[in-house]
């Protein structure tokens, strides 16, 4: 599929960048920090407890 690789390297790349924001934006323990970003890394197996 053309394209295809190019769309799973984006969203990896948006993945990373989601951890990184919770990990400089939100106290550690915080759950109701950044919830959407949290929510997002809940769809790809992410605990964001630990960040």
């Amino acid at each position: 599929m053309p394209g295809e690789d190019q769309r799973q390297i984006g969203r990896w790349k948006a993945i990373r960048r989601h951890i990184r924001q919770i990990e400089i934006n939100c106290e550690p323990g915080n759950l109701l920090c950044r919830p959407r970003q949290r929510q997002a890394l809940l769809h790809w197996a992410y605990d964001s407890r630990k960040f």
